[in-house]
């Protein structure tokens, strides 16, 4: 029953709008929807090609307008931003936290009284934080390191 309404919800999507982070993760563990999915995803393709015949059009000036617009399409999926500002700057805020943390008058109080206990416990939390944090990233982000470095499944 999920697996249908996971896939019915895959299929509202538009074609470059990013999946949603439960369904990745369902897509990520459920093998048999990630194979209809990577069937639809051929079947998509493969209708597209039948459509790219182009028709030759019969004034120049016709043609001169349809390829401009094929290039401001083109232009438009390519330069396609996201905004990492945000991320960038809570991260720069996390670890300037994390660096002026023990000199504050608490930090130094955890060396005083637990000593290297506190050190240790601190460095734990703050690696913790910061790999919590890029993961959290790296999973909101997904669609767009896909899309940037292209990756492909390899030939079985």
């Amino acid at each position: 029953m999920k697996c249908n309404k996971i896939i019915e919800r895959y299929l509202t999507l538009d074609k470059h709008q990013m999946i949603p982070f439960d369904i990745t993760l369902h897509l990520l563990f459920c093998k048999k929807c990630r194979l209809e999915v990577v069937k639809l995803v051929a079947a998509e393709k493969t209708a597209a090609e039948i459509l790219k015949t182009p028709e030759e059009p019969s004034c120049g000036e016709v043609k001169a307008i349809l390829e401009k617009a094929r290039i401001e399409q083109m232009k438009k999926i390519v330069n396609q931003k996201s905004n990492f500002f945000p991320w960038i700057l809570s991260g720069v805020i996390m670890v300037l936290c994390f660096a002026v943390f023990p000199m504050l008058s608490m930090g130094e109080w955890g060396v005083d009284v637990l000593g290297n206990a506190f050190v240790l416990a601190f460095f734990i939390t703050a690696g913790f934080c910061v790999a919590l944090y890029s993961g959290i990233f790296i999973a909101t982000h997904l669609d767009f390191f896909i899309k940037k470095y292209d990756f492909k499944k390899v030939a079985r």
